[in-house]
């Protein structure tokens, strides 16, 4: 069997790397809101930190999508993969050195600003593939018609 990119193996990666993506986010959400518990018992600022979350997909979703088509997303996603680890390494670092915990909200602002890039990206290849494999599939469908 030849290595396309429409390899099932490749694919199932694909969509299994993607779905935890999307897992981890919604724990992201929830484990950001239970550490805004943790530091106030207000519930407006418990309230906001899932908001303060979610804000960078409705502040760069349009500049996301422009970088986007204009960048290979193969390196986009590298890189806002990789500031997104050096993000959590360094929230790490000042968690640790800085206890009792701090607001989470500028640091989620950052994080999910790099997830935006990410993300439209992650969805545009898995466009992509999709009308390719669609494509291919039309043509097997075709030669095995009489």
């Amino acid at each position: 069997m030849q290595n396309t990119p429409y390899d099932s193996r490749r694919l199932a990666r694909f969509i299994a790397a993607s779905g935890l993506t999307n897992l981890a986010d919604g724990i992201a959400v929830l484990a950001w809101a239970w550490v805004a518990s943790l530091i106030t018992r207000d519930a407006l600022w418990i309230a906001l930190a899932p908001i303060a979350l979610r804000s960078p997909w409705f502040l760069f979703a349009i500049p996301a999508g422009i970088v986007t088509d204009r960048v290979d997303r193969r390196r986009l996603i590298f890189a806002a993969d990789t500031v997104r680890v050096v993000a959590f390494a360094l929230v790490t670092l000042v968690l640790w050195q800085a206890l009792p915990l701090p607001p989470a909200a500028p640091r989620g602002l950052a994080q999910r600003s790099w997830r935006c890039l990410h993300g439209y990206p992650g969805a545009n290849l898995r466009r992509d593939l999709r009308s390719k494999v669609e494509a291919c599939s039309r043509r097997m469908y075709a030669a095995s018609t009489p």
